[in-house]
């Protein structure tokens, strides 16, 4: 199929991103649509930008619109403007659905793979993998040449942009066609069956409908799970509450299922405990146990959202949640510590390890430290004086320099930190005590609640900051968050 793409934007990118090894491998792309003369005559991804007054000079079957703003209005365009008919034009949903299916006609579901990627994320999410595929072996980029023991239908690039001994300075779409042009001629494999992981995000993100009886037969229950031992509890908070929301919208019952491979289970529990209800009540008062024999159920795996349900997901909050009491108990003793005797605290909210060691691709750029400790003195003056500092961070070096920066004024949760040397990720540290992946998200739940009551915030954009936005409903004071791109996108 030849298309024809609408938009040269943040969304097309992330289409071209996502899909430019993945759907439009079989489907040639003839020319970028866009309205801005200064794009219009230049080349994006190697192929030329034209005006909508030029679509007429080009044989199509579909244009496709990378737009969930405006799409309605170029829609409008298209159809009144330019005369094309409805059935030429697709949608960001319509894209998904095409790929999916065509997934399915290609039996990829029924199929053996071999998957290639970092093994180490791989082991943290080897049951999301398993759920989806038939895996008859896992290979990592050092091991690549015993390529040749395993027999497979199709081989699956993971996470490739996330490995940090590769080029990712080439780009996701450059590294991917690099990586299977490579396996292809070292081992004589036929590149049709080289797939990427834009194969997994459009089998990971579709629904799975179950019936397990004939009760609750008036009820519909939704299953949100996670697992993965890599998401931390803001990020799975944050997903969490798009579905809740999603559920709402389609009057189902929401269960939050955080009881595999959660990095808040010890390694007794998994299977056994259900990680979020040690911070957080159920969202509908209905739990697993609940509903083992229940007619109709649901269940949205790990993978990301897709476009059909995003579109549902409206007035996205944090409502829904209730807190457990030893949580809420913590919160508010906390709040009184160090805001109860003032209001004019600025929250600082200071990451490091996961993001500025493993840089993960797509995820917001984080400041350095000096960085932030330069921003926080320059809104001093801009803002003016603060009687607290309120410190929020994994790090405890960064402690140790706000408080040689700014001295008295500094405070913090007595939570535990990591040094900032320490090279691996978050969901990997266990510190010596006892019910250690609990506290490690009770404390973090504590540290952002506390942050979103300060009086102003100064932040670089992740889960956290995002929560504590949410959390503070638009009563900030003062904000400044750090604008520097996504690691592996804007390098």
């Amino acid at each position: 199929m030849d298309c024809l793409i609408w938009g040269t934007g943040k969304c097309a990118q992330e289409i071209m991103e996502i899909h430019g090894m993945g759907y439009f491998r079989e489907h040639a792309i003839l020319a970028f649509i866009d309205n801005n003369k200064e794009k219009v005559g230049k080349k994006y991804y190697g192929r030329e930008v034209i005006f909508p007054s030029q679509i007429i000079n080009y044989s199509f079957e579909k244009i496709l619109i990378c737009s969930d703003i405006y799409e309605k209005d170029i829609t409008e365009q298209l159809v009144n403007g330019i005369g094309i008919e409805k059935k030429f034009i697709m949608t960001l949903n319509d894209l998904e659905n095409d790929y999916y299916s065509e997934l399915v006609k290609k039996n990829y579901l029924y199929s053996k793979f071999l998957i290639i990627g970092d093994e180490r994320l791989y082991k943290q999410r080897e049951k999301s993998y398993t759920l989806l595929f038939k895996i008859c072996g896992f290979l990592d980029i050092h091991s690549i040449g015993e390529i040749e023991n395993y027999q497979y239908d199709y081989i699956l690039l993971m996470d490739l942009m996330n490995i940090s001994c590769l080029n990712r300075t080439l780009g996701k779409m450059k590294l991917e066609k690099e990586m299977i042009k490579f396996i292809s001629k070292k081992y004589d494999i036929d590149e049709d069956i080289i797939l990427t992981d834009a194969v997994f995000r459009s089998i990971s993100s579709v629904e799975k409908k179950y019936s397990f009886g004939e009760e609750n037969e008036d009820k519909t229950f939704l299953i949100i799970q996670q697992t993965s031992r890599v998401q931390g509890l803001g990020g799975g908070v944050l997903r969490v509450a798009h579905f809740v929301a999603y559920a709402q919208q389609k009057r189902y019952y929401p269960i939050v299922d955080m009881s595999i491979k959660s990095q808040y289970l010890e390694k007794n529990e998994e299977g056994r405990i259900n990680a979020w209800e040690k911070f957080f009540m159920q969202p509908t008062g209905y739990s697993l146990q609940d509903i083992k024999k229940s007619k109709n159920v649901i269940i949205v795996g790990s993978g990301p959202i897709n476009r059909k349900q995003s579109s549902l997901m409206n007035n996205i909050s944090l409502d829904f949640l209730k807190m457990q009491p030893w949580v809420e108990s913590q919160v508010i003793k906390y709040i009184k510590i160090f805001l109860g005797k003032t209001d004019k605290v600025l929250g600082v909210l200071f990451r490091g390890t996961d993001y500025t060691n493993t840089r993960p691709y797509g995820h917001q750029k984080q400041p350095e430290l000096k960085m932030m400790i330069s921003k926080v003195k320059e809104k001093l003056l801009e803002w003016g004086d603060f009687d607290r500092i309120y410190l929020c961070t994994e790090v405890e070096q960064a402690v140790e320099c706000f408080k040689n920066e700014f001295g008295e004024k500094v405070c913090f949760y007595p939570q535990k930190r990591v040094q900032e040397d320490f090279n691996g990720r978050l969901s990997e540290i266990r510190f010596k005590r006892k019910n250690d992946a609990y506290h490690k998200g009770a404390d973090y739940w504590i540290v952002l609640n506390i942050l979103s009551k300060c009086h102003s915030l100064i932040a670089g954009k992740c889960a956290g900051t995002t929560i504590a936005l949410m959390l503070n409903n638009g009563e900030y004071k003062n904000k400044y968050l750090f604008e520097l791109g996504r690691y592996g996108i804007d390098d």
